[in-house]
């Protein structure tokens, strides 16, 4: 995790994207001697630091890896926003690391997981067409396991809404999730 976005959005648009095209794309040289599907599928797995609890899906843990800039989230509760935005202001790398490493509040939000699935069924899709059929069973599983715990924990039956998950409380969120 960092400054910078973890690029699941990204993944997918490059995924339909492809998709579009000939598939022998996806057998192209990427990175570091990877085909471009590879690549994809190493970028996926590598960003399983994500998931700070063993739940299998990816929390947000600081204020730029997800939308809590418009909503009351778990990590507020001890730290405002305000202190937040003006550590951001800072422009000593150390800094922030320090401050998003004491302030830290890990959920399972809503958008990440909305994306998370996406890009799962995007490189489910990708891989299939490529005739990788065990990248894409493995997609399709990520993506399902990731839909089937959101149904069974988010989901707050008296207000009707899905809500973020804090990982700290182990409880969903006081506040509708607004994504």
């Amino acid at each position: 995790t960092g400054v910078l976005s973890h690029g699941l959005r990204e993944i997918v648009t490059a995924a339909e994207a492809i998709a579009r095209r000939s598939p022998a794309v996806l057998h192209l040289e990427g990175v570091n001697g990877r085909s471009v599907l590879e690549t994809l599928r190493w970028y996926l797995d590598t960003s399983s630091d994500r998931d700070v609890n063993g739940d299998g899906l990816w929390e947000t843990s600081n204020l730029w890896e997800g939308a809590w800039d418009n909503k009351i989230a778990p990590m507020f509760r001890d730290t405002p926003i305000d202190m937040w935005v003006a550590a951001l202001r800072s422009s000593d790398p150390a800094e922030i690391a320090r401050f998003t490493d004491a302030h830290r509040r890990p959920a399972t939000t809503m958008v990440e997981q909305a994306a998370y699935a996406r890009a799962m069924c995007a490189m489910g899709r990708l891989a299939a067409s490529a005739g990788d059929l065990a990248t894409a069973a493995w997609a399709d599983r990520q993506a399902t396991h990731a839909i089937t715990v959101v149904r069974a924990r988010q989901w707050n039956a008296s207000t009707g809404t899905y809500r973020d998950w804090d990982t700290t409380s182990e409880a969903l969120n006081d506040a509708d999730c607004l994504d």
